[in-house]
């Protein structure tokens, strides 16, 4: 088997087909592809650098759909927030779903496709003394 020129993370299945949604990252960043495994040797790059840092990709019930984690580049400085983003893979259209200085993260879909539950820090004051 021969070795990946770049690092590969966070794979996923889809549940109603035979393809692959993947993190692969680069020197030029990370980006969410796509592979049909009937045919690995046809990749499909689905974010192109529209979000940095995508992880925890989780595909919809349906298949039309993938929910996964980014870097959200609207944080404090100094202070990483990550949001939930969700592509639909008909249009490549990217929708944001949390908006807060938070860090929203692994997505999970409802049974239905009409909800997510992702872990979130937002609320969580620090109790240090």
């Amino acid at each position: 088997m021969p070795e990946l020129e770049v690092s590969h993370n966070h794979p996923r299945f889809a549940r109603l087909s035979q393809r692959l949604a993947y993190v692969a990252e680069s020197e030029q960043g990370a980006d969410l592809w796509l592979v049909d495994m009937n045919d690995p040797s046809q990749r499909e790059n689905l974010t192109g650098g529209r979000v940095q840092r995508p992880e925890w990709p989780r595909w919809s019930p349906d298949d039309r759909q993938i929910a996964f984690t980014a870097l959200d580049e609207a944080g404090d400085a100094g202070r990483e927030n990550s949001k939930i983003v969700v592509l639909t893979l008909a249009t490549g259209a990217l929708r944001q779903v949390t908006h807060d200085d938070a860090l929203d993260r692994q997505p999970s879909w409802s049974p239905d496709g009409e909800s997510l539950l992702y872990s979130s820090a937002r609320d969580c004051a620090s109790n240090d003394p």
